[in-house]
């Protein structure tokens, strides 16, 4: 074989290795980048271009931080310097918003050696975005009541032990308000449980409108809430839980007839202090406390 036709071999080989990477790339439906150790797009392999934080111009020959948002932009310096020193990454997850939509990658980090530059980076961000979002939900699943969106009661009672703690530790105070729906048998005898729901659903968002930032609140029971009230006393939450008293019982029902209805609350305050000091002692006394509220004729706060 002369050196022409072994030229000519060798020109094949090369356009079959050529074409066999091509057939490749062609077959992965992730993202695809080679990236310098800066972060900077040298080349950009993608089938799906809408899921591109920009298009492929207006990436290649920036950097990362300079098109991506600055927490996604540090994970792929971060994993690329995490491939530099064990020769791989795996696992790490960006956010960024796209013209179709925020979307959730997961990156794949190796280096590319090359004999007359620097080592380069090819990265493979796989789209998540539907896993994420099932997590999310599971995870919201986990921590919130479905009906009412506040936190369920393990939720919540994890959140309480910790603002316990922290009162305590400090010397602070904190409050907490105990309510619960007077007569709400009688709404679901008289009106139906999908009308109790809307009932539930309406009276934790009026709860959630009354709360300062630092506030929270869970579902305790079936129609019993408890209201968190950090850095307030007692009587602070008295006045808190009175306007909320007021604005549940202002707020109108109608049924599908146009029949009118309301419904007033029953609440009880607790506050924290060296006797009562723990999670349990601050619910029981809140509790008492609304007991003593119903007891009393309703629809007022003790």
């Amino acid at each position: 074989m002369n050196i022409t036709d072994k030229l000519k071999f060798t020109e094949i080989k090369l356009q079959e290795v050529i074409s066999s990477q091509e057939a490749v790339f062609a077959a992965i439906p992730d993202l695809m980048f080679e990236l310098d150790l800066d972060g900077r797009y040298i080349n950009i392999w993608a089938n799906n271009p809408q899921e591109l934080a920009a298009t492929e111009k207006e990436l290649l020959g920036n950097t990362v931080f300079e098109k991506l948002p600055q927490s996604a932009a540090q994970e792929v310096i971060d994993a690329i310097q995490e491939a530099t020193d064990i020769g791989s990454s795996f696992g790490r997850q960006i956010y960024i918003d796209t013209p179709d939509g925020g979307l959730w990658f997961e990156l794949s980090v190796s280096i590319k050696n090359n004999e007359t530059i620097d080592n380069t980076y090819i990265v493979l961000s796989r789209n998540i975005t539907d896993r994420k979002k099932l997590e999310i939900k599971l995870l919201k699943l986990s921590n919130y009541d479905s009906l009412t969106n506040l936190y369920n009661r393990r939720v919540f009672e994890e959140k309480l032990a910790l603002e316990i703690i922290r009162a305590n530790r400090y010397k602070h105070s904190l409050s907490l308000c105990m309510l619960d729906i007077d007569y709400f048998k009688n709404v679901n005898d008289s009106y139906g449980h999908q009308k109790g729901d809307e009932v539930l659903m309406e009276v934790s968002k009026l709860i959630k409108s009354t709360l300062r930032d630092i506030d929270f609140c869970g579902r305790y029971g079936g129609e019993e809430f408890v209201i968190v009230l950090p850095e307030t006393s007692s009587s602070e939450a008295k006045e808190f839980a009175e306007r909320l008293r007021s604005k549940i019982s202002n707020e109108v029902f109608i049924l599908d007839n146009k029949e009118k209805f309301n419904i007033t609350i029953s609440a009880g305050i607790s506050e924290i202090s060296e006797k009562s000091n723990s999670l349990e002692s601050l619910i029981k006394l809140a509790d008492l406390a609304m007991y003593h509220a119903k007891n009393s004729g309703r629809n007022c706060i003790k």
